[in-house]
């Protein structure tokens, strides 16, 4: 039987595409407990995997891929797109609820410095 370069890039093709999908949910994960450091090192990651995903796409014609591998990627991208999508709505509501909490302290700021006295005390506005 022999070798050609999709039946070598097909695997890694699929872990690489699960592992981007993975990567997605834990960033996720780590906005939803508020973990910047790990937040961070997700989005890194992820810049590696598509970096070597793009690396992939382009040593592989995948007009040649197996009836088998085309549906293990198709599988592996669906799971991946889902898991990119709750990262995104998360990354969009987070940025409206920063904005919005950002506007309520300006306007506890604001208060304050009209009034002289701080208008809520149990209320922290530090950013």
């Amino acid at each position: 039987m022999r070798t050609t370069v999709e039946d070598k890039v097909e695997p890694m093709l699929v872990a690489s595409i699960q592992s981007l999908g993975d990567e997605f949910a834990r960033a996720t994960a780590a906005i939803s407990s508020n973990d910047l450091n790990s937040l961070e090192q997700r989005i890194a990651v992820q810049q590696t995997l598509c970096a070597h995903l793009a690396i992939l796409q382009r040593s592989c014609d995948f007009t040649k891929l197996s009836p088998a591998a085309r549906v293990a990627i198709a599988a592996a991208l669906r799971m991946m797109q889902q898991n990119k999508q709750v990262f995104a709505a998360l990354l969009a509501m987070s940025g409206r609820s920063h904005r919005i909490m950002l506007a309520v302290c300006r306007a506890y700021r604001s208060a304050e410095v009209q009034t002289g006295q701080p208008f809520c005390r149990k209320l922290s506005c530090e950013v």
